[in-house]
């Protein structure tokens, strides 16, 4: 039983990205067999990207699961965030 003002939280966005990950992953495995695929996790690119002192964004997110390290320099300008 949940108490009255206990939030409920809701999984429905992760599970449907679990999903579609798994999926994306077994098309590009079949369609691309010689290639090398590799899948991560939020947690470790958070880590990486905490570890490098890049600020959130996807971008800077895109950066570091593509393998982008503290050796590179991310200088482009998006909007109004600068990655340097």
């Amino acid at each position: 039983m949940f108490l009255e003002n206990e939030k409920v939280k809701n999984f429905k966005g992760a599970a449907f990205m679990n999903i579609i990950k798994k999926r994306i992953y077994k098309e590009l495995k079949d369609k691309y067999n010689n290639i090398s695929i590799k899948t991560t996790f939020g947690h470790i690119t958070k880590y990486q990207r905490i570890n490098y002192k890049i600020e959130k964004s996807h971008h800077a997110d895109a950066f570091v699961i593509a393998g982008g390290s503290v050796k590179e320099k991310m200088s482009y300008q998006f909007g109004k965030v600068k990655i340097c």
